[in-house]
């Protein structure tokens, strides 16, 4: 069961995001935006989705990188 998520995709678009990834479980959802997208604009976008649909929690971010899995160590 993933609540909303026809209602999140529909406000994609308002929202500047380019799309969004579910996990398998439904228990995640990412929000997908281009490289330009504004800190204050994803920031806008978690704040409106919190408020509106309390039963999801803001998680963090991640940048997505092409070429798979790289791991960095410490001090290298």
């Amino acid at each position: 069961k993933k609540p909303h998520l026809e209602e999140i995709i529909a406000s994609l678009s308002q929202w500047g995001a380019l799309g969004l990834t579910v996990a398998h479980s439904g228990t995640v959802i990412g929000l997908l935006w281009d490289h330009d997208a504004t800190q204050e604009q994803m920031d806008k976008t978690k704040e409106l989705l919190v408020q509106k649909w309390p039963e999801y929690k803001y998680w963090g971010e991640a940048n997505l990188i092409g070429g798979g899995i790289q791991i960095q160590v410490e001090g290298s």
